[in-house]
């Protein structure tokens, strides 16, 4: 491992490190997983999410939604896809766009029960927890998850993607958004205005193909932005 920062763009003090091996840009070390949970519980939604109504959340949300649903429309065959989980689905306000798009049964979950409970109000199917709560009862159900800014987060990669996994339908489809490095140009002032300390990795769309690909994902399609899909 080198060390690139000592701090990220608040000017916390988070050492960032890239593998010399794999390329891989990462927190090290980080916060322990008890500290992470109080971290999104009381600071993370003041500190990155913009003040506004919930109406307004939402919305963002629906109209993220239908980005990502045009996009995955224009790489899969929606024929075959009856059920879509989003995990980290916030309100469900991209879920609602994709089912108000396509025949679909959905499900949406995230571990905030504040925004679980104001998305259930906007008519979303939606609990609270995490990929491992739903495996007794949904093992095999999903040709479709989404995990749109939020694998970036998790510090147990493998053991969120090895629930996931046992999550989607043989065949079925996993779709990943997270922020690009070399989208950084495009949609960040700089590499310092990039890193921050909520994102325990970094990717690229070829660290993060390598990354999957040792916990028994393919990529299926994919850009730099980084949008992806992949199969188990």
């Amino acid at each position: 491992m080198e060390l690139i920062t000592k701090k990220d763009r608040y000017g916390l003090p988070v050492d960032t490190v890239i593998c010399k091996k794999c390329g891989l840009i990462m927190t090290n070390p980080c916060l322990t997983q008890d500290s992470l949970n109080e971290f999104y519980d009381n600071e993370y939604r003041p500190l990155y999410v913009e003040d506004s109504s919930d109406d307004e959340f939402f919305n963002n949300e629906y109209k993220k939604g239908q980005v990502i649903y045009e996009y995955l429309k224009s790489q899969l065959d929606f024929d075959k896809i009856s059920n879509v989980l989003e995990i980290g689905t916030g309100m469900g306000g991209i879920l609602k766009a994709v089912e108000d798009n396509e025949n679909v049964s959905v499900l949406g979950i995230d571990l905030g029960s504040d925004y679980i409970e104001k998305g259930k109000k906007r008519g979303v199917n939606l609990r609270q927890g995490n990929a491992g709560s739903l495996e007794s009862e949904y093992l095999n159900k999903f040709d479709l998850i989404i995990v749109c800014h939020v694998l970036e987060h998790f510090l147990d990669i493998e053991s969120e993607l090895k629930s996931i996994s046992k999550l989607l339908s043989p065949g079925g489809y996993l779709y990943v958004e997270v922020p690009g490095v070399k989208d950084i140009p495009y949609s960040y002032r700089d590499f310092m205005g990039f890193l921050q300390n909520a994102h325990i990795r970094h990717f690229t769309l070829d660290t993060l193909s390598q990354l999957m690909k040792w916990n028994g994902y393919s990529l299926f399609t994919g850009d730099e932005k980084i949008r992806s899909i992949y199969r188990y």
